[in-house]
């Protein structure tokens, strides 16, 4: 667990240092259909959410069926995202593959490695 909670640190770190402005959620917890989830990383940037989902082994097909399950149930919650001020347009769903060491944009299947994210965080 603590690499799991080292890459969110990063990728926060990161972030934050090229998009001031950005809003970062880390284990954002909703509650959707009585049931609570949560979202490893949840960024808000410009209209944007980015929705990350990052796993320490290489578990492609559950993350995506994970991020699917988020990004549905965040468009539903939009109205109340906006209550706390998280406003939106448009999602991003990401996963993380640590073994891997890569970062896949799951709704264009483009990747980057996950070092170059870090030297250069931006969003493809």
């Amino acid at each position: 667990m603590e690499e799991h909670e080292n890459v969110i640190k990063e990728i926060k770190k990161k972030i934050k240092k090229v998009y001031p402005k950005a809003r970062i959620f880390e284990n954002y917890e909703y509650l959707f259909e009585g049931n609570y989830f949560y979202i490893d990383l949840l960024i808000s940037i410009d209209f944007t959410l980015f929705i990350f989902e990052i796993k320490t082994g290489s578990k492609e097909k559950k993350a995506r069926k994970q991020l699917d399950f988020h990004k549905k149930a965040i468009s539903i919650l939009q109205k109340d995202l906006s209550i706390r001020d998280i406003l939106f347009s448009k999602i991003q769903t990401l996963w993380v593959s640590v073994k891997e060491s890569k970062i896949v944009n799951t709704e264009t299947n483009k990747e980057i490695y996950y070092d170059n994210f870090l030297a250069n965080p931006i969003f493809f």
